[in-house]
C-alpha cells in the first residue's frame, strides 16, 4: 500500500438496495442535536429526485443536486424553491451518461461523468463552458488546482477477486500523473436470475473498503472497516491530500460482533416484496431462496458503512444502527480525533457539510429521497 445510480439497464431489473448496519463501541457522551431548517422534497412539479448522487451548495445559497437517474443537476434557490435544470441525459455537448461528482467553480458548475470520462463545466445559465477529456476510467473530479482527481468506481463485472483500486490525479498543464492512492479490494456483486429478469448490486452487506473524495477537493478518504482482517479489533481512517501527503492515519478501537442475521431476513423480506409488486407470478418460497443464496453476509458487522469528507476538513463516518431506528454518525475532526457525534432518521444520507450547517438526503419506506437541511445545536 502505497500514498503518492435511476438506474439504467437494458433487460436489466435493478433494486436500491438500503441497509443499517448496528453500532457498537461508540463515544459515550450524548451526539450533538440537528434541527431541520428547510425540506426540499423529492417531486414537484417541474422535477423528479429518485436518487442522490452528490450535492453542492453554491456562494450565492443556490443547492445544486446530482440526480443520476435523471442524468441532470437540479438546481433549487436558499429557500428550497426549484430553479432549472442543467444537462440531460445523452452523449453529446453538456450530456450525461453517468454522472458521479459534482462541484462548483466561482459562478460555474461540473460534473464528472465516469462512462464519458469527462468534466463537463456549465455556466450559470447551464450553457456548457468547457468539457475536460479524462484518459483513465474511474469517477473524475475537477480539483480547485485545474487538476483532475479520478477515483476508481465499482465494477459490477468484477466478482470473486481483488483488484488494486487507484486514485490518481492527473495535471491539468503537464498531463503527469500521479497516484494517491493504490489499495487491494474485493469487490463482491449481488447476482439474482430469475429467467425472464435479471439485476446486478453492489452486496448490500459488503465490508469492501470504502474510499472517496471529500466534497471540497482537497483529498481522498480511505476506510477499511473489515473488522475481520484487522491486526485487532478497530477500524482504520486514512486522510490523504491531493498532494499526495497523509493528513492523517489513524486506527480506532472497535469491538468485533457478530453480523446480525435478522438484518438479512428483514432484507430479504424486503426486496422480495418489491420484486413480487412487478412479478406476481414467483412463488414466494423460490424468490426468497434465490435472494437468500445471492446475499454475500460477512461473519462480522462492518463498522462504518458510509465516508463523507466534509467542506470544512471534518470527516463524517456512518455508524448505522439496526433495523428502522436512528443513524449515528461520528465526526473527526481535521486531526483524525473524534469530535461529536450526530444522530439522523434512518434512511438518511449526508451529502454537505460546513459549521452547523448539513444537507442530507433522506429516503421515506420507497427509497425516494427528500433533501433537507440541518443546524447543527
Amino acid at each position: 500500500m502505497r500514498a503518492s445510480s435511476r438506474r439504467r439497464n437494458i433487460g436489466v431489473l435493478c433494486l436500491a438496495i438500503v441497509v443499517w448496519t448496528p453500532v457498537y463501541g461508540q463515544i459515550s457522551r450524548p451526539p450533538r442535536l440537528l434541527e431541520e431548517e428547510l425540506r426540499i422534497r423529492a417531486e414537484g412539479p417541474s422535477y423528479l429526485i429518485s436518487h442522490v448522487a452528490g450535492l453542492e451548495v453554491t456562494a450565492a445559497g443556490e443547492v445544486v443536486v446530482l440526480a443520476p437517474a435523471e442524468r441532470s443537476l437540479l438546481v433549487f434557490d436558499s429557500a428550497g424553491s426549484y430553479r432549472n435544470r442543467i444537462g440531460r441525459p445523452g452523449e453529446g455537448p453538456g450530456e450525461l451518461s453517468q454522472p458521479v461528482f459534482v462541484g462548483t467553480r466561482a459562478d460555474s458548475v461540473w460534473v464528472g461523468d465516469a462512462t464519458q470520462r469527462r468534466i463537463t463545466v456549465f455556466g450559470p445559465k447551464g450553457n456548457v463552458v468547457r468539457t475536460i477529456v479524462v484518459p483513465s476510467g474511474g469517477a473524475p473530479a475537477l480539483l480547485p488546482s485545474g487538476d483532475v482527481l479520478v477515483v476508481p468506481t465499482f465494477a459490477l463485472s468484477v466478482v470473486g477477486r481483488e483488484v488494486q483500486f487507484k486514485v490518481e490525479r492527473l495535471g491539468a498543464v503537464s498531463g503527469q500523473r500521479a497516484i494517491l492512492l493504490d489499495v487491494p479490494v474485493l469487490p463482491r456483486t449481488f447476482n439474482v436470475d430469475l429467467g425472464t429478469v435479471r439485476w446486478q448490486a453492489r452486496q448490500p452487506f459488503d465490508d469492501m473498503q470504502i474510499i472517496n473524495a471529500s466534497t471540497d477537493g482537497s483529498a481522498v478518504l480511505y476506510v477499511d472497516a473489515r473488522s475481520t482482517r484487522a491486526p485487532r479489533e478497530g477500524f482504520r481512517v486514512w486522510k490523504i491530500n491531493t498532494e499526495g501527503q497523509t493528513v492523517f492515519d489513524v486506527s480506532y478501537p472497535y469491538p468485533r460482533r457478530p453480523f446480525p442475521l435478522a438484518l438479512v431476513e428483514a432484507h430479504v423480506t424486503e426486496t422480495a416484496a418489491r420484486v413480487r409488486r412487478r412479478m406476481p407470478d414467483i412463488p414466494d418460497a423460490t424468490l426468497r431462496g434465490q435472494l437468500r443464496e445471492a446475499l454475500y453476509v460477512p461473519q462480522y458487522a462492518p463498522t462504518v458503512t458510509r465516508v463523507l469528507g466534509a467542506q470544512d476538513g471534518t470527516t463524517w463516518l456512518r455508524r448505522e444502527d439496526a433495523g428502522s431506528g436512528p443513524v449515528r454518525w461520528t465526526v473527526l475532526d481535521r486531526a483524525g480525533r473524534i469530535a461529536y457525534e450526530v444522530q439522523l432518521p434512518a434512511g438518511a444520507n449526508v451529502l454537505w457539510a460546513r459549521g452547523a450547517v448539513v444537507y442530507a438526503a433522506v429516503t421515506n419506506d420507497d427509497d425516494i429521497p427528500d433533501i433537507v437541511r440541518y443546524r447543527l445545536k
